[in-house]
């Protein structure tokens, strides 16, 4: 973060604007539009950290919270209290929030480039496909351990090495989106145009990367642990997100309808595989009778609501969830001896912890990432892929937030702030590939196509081996070639008119210009020198 807070103040480029004029190159265009997101993230994510640092301050003794005034008479001394209820909890999920934002904001800066976004993703996919082959291990092994750690909880269930199986859920849907944003890249430079299933498929065997088939098994892996964890929740919230990414390639005419109705299908016949062949559990907790059974959730949820009406506004303190909740539990709903420490909806909690000012900044804050993205959905040329897959993302977890507490699990969260920064990087306008802007930089060339393509006639830029490399190979080259064809027939002269059309004269040769002569060099006589004695016979 601190790094971040000096990042917005380096000297920004000159921009060259005027009015109705644009950025003089898409470096510039970058900086300003990073410099404005920037400013206006870090300015509410501060304001957030210092409503709840506020809270578990003593400066806020004199709003500070009733139970401060039933502790001091049941000790019987003076205590100066705070919003917060817990203090110390609070200071702990402060330290949290900090190092998420760090994380979103650096993904922010380096996701920017394509090919660093684009390792970011296949990262993830590839951490979480190894997660997902754990769990299937010890899964089908029949080990019931943690690592090291007998199992506890969730016996049946897929855990990996998670304790709750609807955080691991969430980690395995997240790992599967992670993998179609760069699938989707992949096949936007192999498949051009809208070619049928046949073509598409022979594009792809002939030319796909041996990255695309592992990410496609990273895929597999991931969904099916995602259905062995039996998570209902989870499920949902993945068919949700899968939904949204499907939704946005047919909006952008990525695919047809058809193909998505044919994707549709294809995708639910998978899961039903997946639940038939190793999900047996899955599909008995779905089909079961839930009036039989109520789930906990409805009774939890009942005085949660209590316990933010209580304090609405100001809240109870970041991380007082479990003292809130028994304090609002009176054994109407639920057993009030239970040990509550985490409540299954991540916004109520919210509610709960930091009333309608912390609920709305950190919505307002949410809200400023996913407009982003959406933006780069609509108005990026190219590298929408990344945008698509953050988006779908945050239709996941904000959907499993709402009966779940996943997003509050550190390896969720972490992967979740990572992801969502790379696909903010690339939804910005100017973010392009790494190893062409570098190269381009260093060799002081601007970015723009025709003054690269100028520089490349006239023979002043780098060799065009090293200026055609980017990530996305296919494109460039067609937009240089068509550039040097127009540069070419700039420079081309016209055929003359047929009326005008003669043939030129024939000029003679001219006469061969005299030769002088070479005067002769003259005859050296040659003079034999005296031998001495002791000199060997010459041959």
């Amino acid at each position: 973060m601190l790094w971040a807070g000096s990042r917005l103040f380096e000297p920004r480029p000159a921009m060259g604007f005027g009015s109705g004029q644009r950025e003089s190159s898409s470096g510039n265009g970058s900086e300003r539009s990073l410099n404005n997101y920037s400013v206006a993230f870090c300015l509410g994510f501060a304001l957030l950290l210092g409503w709840y640092g506020l809270q578990i301050s003593p400066y806020s003794a004199r709003f500070a919270h009733p139970a401060w005034a039933e502790a001091a008479k049941a000790l019987g001394e003076p205590l100066s209290g705070a919003i917060s209820v817990e203090p110390m909890a609070g200071l702990t999920l402060l330290m949290k929030i900090l190092a998420y934002g760090g994380i979103f904001i650096m993904a922010l800066y380096f996701g920017r480039e394509r090919y660093r976004a684009r390792t970011i993703f296949v990262a993830v996919a590839f951490s979480s496909a190894a997660y997902s082959a754990y769990g299937l291990f010890m899964h089908f092994s029949g080990t019931r351990l943690v690592l090291w750690f007998p199992k506890s909880e969730y016996v049946d269930s897929l855990t990996s090495t998670f304790i709750n199986r609807n955080s691991f859920a969430t980690f395995a849907a997240i790992g599967v989106i992670s993998a179609l944003g760069p699938i989707l890249h992949e096949f936007r430079r192999l498949v051009v145009g809208w070619p049928g299933w046949l073509r598409s498929l022979q594009s792809i065997s002939e030319a796909g990367s041996g990255v695309l088939y592992l990410l496609m098994v990273c895929v597999v892996l991931n969904l099916a642990a995602l259905i062995l964890t039996g998570s209902r929740g989870g499920i949902v919230a993945f068919v949700v997100g899968l939904l949204v990414f499907l939704a946005l390639m047919t909006v952008l005419r990525e695919i047809r309808m058809r193909q998505f109705i044919g994707l549709l299908v294809l995708t639910a016949a998978v899961l039903f595989g997946f639940i038939y062949v190793g999900g047996g559990f899955l599909g008995r907790r779905m089909g079961g009778d839930l009036t039989a059974t109520p789930d906990a959730r409805i009774d939890l949820f009942h005085v949660e609501r209590l316990a933010a009406l209580e304090r609405p506004l100001a809240g109870q303190g970041l991380g007082s969830f479990p003292a809130a909740f028994d304090r609002a539990n009176d054994g109407s709903a639920i057993n009030d001896t239970a040990w509550v420490d985490l409540a299954h909806n991540s916004y109520l909690e919210l509610a709960i912890e930091g009333g309608l000012i912390g609920l709305g900044g950190s919505l307002i804050l949410l809200g400023l990432m996913a407009a982003l993205l959406l933006r780069g959905v609509f108005t990026r040329g190219r590298s929408t892929s990344f945008a698509i897959a953050g988006v779908a993302c945050c239709a996941i977890v904000g959907t499993h937030a709402l009966v779940d507490f996943s997003f509050q699990m550190p390896a969720v969260a972490a992967t979740f702030m990572l992801l969502i920064g790379a696909a903010a990087g690339q939804s910005l306008s100017g973010a392009i590939s790494i190893s062409q802007h570098e190269r381009l930089r260093q060799a002081n060339v601007p970015i723009g196509n025709a003054q690269r393509g100028r520089q490349v006639l006239s023979g002043s830029a780098p060799a065009i081996d090293e200026v055609l490399r980017p990530i996305n190979k296919t494109d460039d080259l067609r937009r240089l070639a068509a550039e040097l064809e127009a540069l070419v027939a700039a420079h081309k002269k016209p055929a003359p008119r047929p009326a005008e059309a003669a043939a030129p004269p024939v000029e003679a040769p001219p006469p061969p210009k005299p030769v002088a002569p070479v005067p002769e060099r003259p005859v050296v006589k040659a003079y034999k020198l005296p031998r001495f004695r002791g000199d060997r016979e010459s041959s």
